[in-house]
């Protein structure tokens, strides 16, 4: 009987498919608009666009790397790679969380943005001694902003472990490395629900529905 190759190793194609579906593009706009939409905040449709046009950015950044083979996969995964990613996505970033402060008001939006840009100034800050994951990091984001909703928290702490699992599975991360992007993605969620209290202290930010 044949053994099956690394590709088509069903284990491997798991791990794969939670890597695919726990990606930072999918995970965390799909948990910041599915609160915002229980929570009934009118900052749903411009959120949605700056999803679009960062994700786009990054994503289109990222392809044009790798057809021009300075990257070897959109994952960055060498230091070289991670380098040059988190210098092109904390500028935009903090760009774009201070344009949607200050230029359109979007409190909302600029909070998510400084607690994203916080997770890309800490995986930049710790690149010298370990590759955090910001698979797991982003992931640990969008399962606090779940909370106190039991239901998104339990899917959330589910993908988190699967997560978890499958960089590590796939090679892409050590288990230090996994605990690391938890631990940021922690800060990050801190950082965000601390500024998000303060703006609603100060109105600015009104709360169209009870928060749930």
């Amino acid at each position: 009987m044949s053994t099956p190759t690394e590709d088509s190793n069903p284990r491997r194609l798991f791990a794969r498919g939670c890597s695919i579906i726990g990606h930072p593009l999918i995970v965390l706009p799909l948990s910041t608009l599915s609160t915002m939409a229980r929570h009934q905040r009118p900052e749903w449709w411009p959120t949605l666009l700056a999803f679009i046009m960062v994700g786009g950015l990054v994503t289109l950044f990222s392809v044009l790397r790798v057809h021009s083979g300075q990257w070897r996969h959109a994952d960055a995964s060498l230091p070289v790679e991670r380098r040059e990613l988190h210098r092109f996505m904390f500028p935009i970033l903090l760009i774009g969380s201070t344009t949607a402060a200050l230029g359109c008001q979007q409190w909302v939006i600029a909070l998510g943005m400084a607690a994203a840009a916080s997770v890309v100034l800490q995986a930049k800050l710790a690149l010298s001694w370990l590759k955090i994951s910001h698979h797991m990091a982003f992931a640990t984001l969008a399962c606090v902003l779940q909370g106190p909703y039991l239901p998104g928290l339990a899917v959330g702490l589910a993908l988190l472990a699967l997560i978890g699992w499958s960089r590590v599975e796939l090679g892409r991360h050590s288990a230090t490395e996994v605990w690391a992007g938890f631990a940021a993605g922690l800060v990050a969620s801190f950082l965000f629900w601390v500024g998000l209290h303060q703006a609603l202290t100060a109105t600015l930010i009104a709360p169209t529905a009870p928060l749930k």
